[in-house]
């Protein structure tokens, strides 16, 4: 069972790494000679966690530790990029659009698809549901620098009673295969 939680925690920060790497796609207003088309990978580092409700305690046991990225691709034309990224786990997806502008991005996660999960200590469900994400960095050539802000809202399983949110602050480093 402990295991199960471990997993589901896992899969949580999974999560922020999808939308991190989502957020690496941008949208940008004019054109730009900066390229993030193409397949990208790298870690997504968990900085600071606010909230979390039953699910804290194993959440910040992540904070620091890198996690790798699966493989994503962003298309760009102009300044405009999108991204779609695919959590492994559940198969939640994230799509993203922004602005590149020179060497920097920032994008906002369009859609994120929810889940459920139990919590690990005690009786409890809860409804994770998409509230906003952002990610805003540079690019370097082949390499990406990026911060992703990620709100999550809480509800107890099958209502619409607010158990509270799940704020993220994680680093993005990524690079072009």
């Amino acid at each position: 069972m402990r295991r199960f939680y471990i997993t589901a925690a896992v899969l949580i920060w999974s999560l922020a790494t999808l939308t991190l790497c989502g957020g690496c796609s941008s949208n940008a207003t004019g054109p730009s000679n900066t390229s993030l088309a193409g397949t990208w990978s790298g870690t997504v580092t968990p900085q600071t966690l606010t909230g979390g409700d039953c699910y804290a305690a194993q959440l910040r046991e992540h904070i620091h530790l890198p996690a790798q990225t699966a493989p994503f691709a962003i298309s760009q034309s102009g300044g405009s990029v999108t991204t779609t990224l695919t959590a492994q786990v559940f198969g939640q997806q994230c799509q993203f659009v922004g602005q590149i502008n020179d060497r920097s991005f920032t994008t906002r996660a369009q859609s994120c698809q929810g889940f459920t999960l139990a919590c690990p200590e005690g009786p409890g469900i809860r409804d994770f549901r998409f509230v906003t994400a952002t990610l805003s960095g540079t690019v370097d050539g082949n390499t990406a620098r990026a911060t992703l802000l990620e709100t999550w809202r809480l509800f107890q399983s099958g209502t619409n009673e607010v158990v509270g949110d799940v704020v993220y602050v994680s680093d993005m480093n990524m690079t072009r295969q």
